[in-house]
């Protein structure tokens, strides 16, 4: 219900707000509305082509009311538009499809992170932040565990030592998960720049000062400040 309620406060100012519509379709499909899900996901995607969260969102939005075929075909459309992420898609889609029940709890991680970040309003920091998707690797499925914890992290491009420029910690029962953080997330109220380093990394201890080599790991390095759609995945790191 929270979910709902600030998505429709932003839908109530700008009734084609994409990320809004594409949060608010989850909820539907909770609520046994799966065709007025559709309907917002395919205006959200005519509306921004490139929302990430919008392809995710119908793919499960199909394959729950039984329609996989419309589901494979949203698949191909996301990666043809996003082909550096083709194969996560592809991985993704076979997740859902296998695996429904699980998948549902996955969607409604994801909008329940969305809780906290909402679809922008503008006190989100005058825009100035990242958003997007953490995925886990299934090589890396042992490490989550009840209680896990995502620590989403800002830092100078270029630099992964450290304190961080901002930081968010949400909780992780399940993947993919929405996230946004930036200007309003800075630590000690300090300036987040324009170019910054995004990491993600799955904390088995609930301990953001601890760092095990065994939690899944994630980065993008140079991300531009109000880029939307980010994809990270969180993967084993590499054994010496």
């Amino acid at each position: 219900m929270a979910v709902y309620n600030e998505t429709q406060a932003v839908l109530q100012r700008d009734p084609q707000n994409p990320r809004a519509l594409a949060y608010q379709s989850l909820v539907r499909l909770a609520m046994g509305q799966g065709d007025q899900a559709e309907e917002m996901l395919v205006r959200a995607l005519r509306k921004d082509p490139d929302l990430l969260e919008g392809y995710l969102h119908l793919m499960f939005v199909y394959t729950r009311v039984g329609k996989p075929r419309q589901a494979e075909a949203t698949m191909k459309r996301a990666a043809e538009r996003f082909p550096d992420r083709a194969e996560s898609l592809r991985r993704l889609l076979a997740q859902m499809q296998a695996t429904p029940g699980e998948e549902q709890a996955s969607a409604a991680g994801a909008a329940g992170a969305a809780s906290g970040p909402a679809p922008p309003p503008a006190s989100s920091g005058g825009g100035r932040s990242v958003s997007g998707v953490i995925d886990l690797d299934p090589a890396a499925r042992a490490a989550l565990r009840p209680g896990a914890i995502v620590f989403v992290m800002l830092r100078d491009s270029g630099f992964g030592a450290g304190p961080p420029l901002a930081a968010r910690r949400l909780p992780a029962s399940s993947f993919p998960l929405a996230f946004e953080i930036g200007q309003a997330d800075a630590m000690a109220g300090g300036h987040v720049p324009d170019d910054v380093l995004v990491e993600a990394r799955l904390d088995s201890d609930g301990d953001p000062l601890t760092r095990p080599p065994s939690d899944p790991y994630g980065r993008e390095d140079h991300v531009k400040i109000g880029t939307r759609g980010l994809h990270l995945v969180l993967s084993p790191r590499p054994q010496n």
